[in-house]
């Protein structure tokens, strides 16, 4: 992908309207959603090692797309008191939060999102942001624009 596709999507990604999974309203991917996912360990959502994620236990998929959904469906001021339960206590997020919004989430909705998931995983994947470091012999330093 070159700078300028890369770019595209990039925008494509956080301007995407919400979108709807089995009847319920989805947020827009955002860096707050990519940052949650990241400090929940949503390797589906943010990407992993093919293999790692393909090692995934149907429980543990199931877990990961519940939790996205809710990320991306509850209001933001439980989403924020939620994601601090789970850095602190998971379980008592998963049986406080999680486990309630599973008993009303539509099957559906998780089919529904598990194939957005996988149409927009180039997007996503194309969000991450990458830090190229020098090589650590070059002392020479940064020649500022012409002016």
């Amino acid at each position: 992908m070159n700078t300028d596709e890369r770019t595209q999507t990039n925008l494509d990604t956080f301007i995407t309207p919400a979108t709807e999974a089995g009847g319920i309203t989805l947020r827009p991917f955002s860096a707050g959603t990519l940052t949650i996912c990241r400090a929940l360990g949503l390797t589906m959502v943010v990407g992993g090692e093919k293999e790692q994620v393909e090692a995934l236990s149907a429980d543990e998929k199931q877990r990961q797309l519940t939790t996205f959904l809710f990320i991306q469906s509850q209001p933001l001021d439980v989403v924020k008191k939620a994601v601090k339960l789970a850095r602190e206590n998971r379980q008592a997020f998963e049986d406080d939060y999680l486990l309630p919004f599973e008993l009303e989430l539509p099957v559906t909705a998780m089919f529904t999102a598990m194939q957005q998931l996988e149409n927009n995983l180039t997007a996503i994947e194309a969000a991450q942001i990458e830090v190229i470091t020098r090589p650590s012999g070059s002392k020479k330093e940064p020649t500022p624009p012409p002016n």
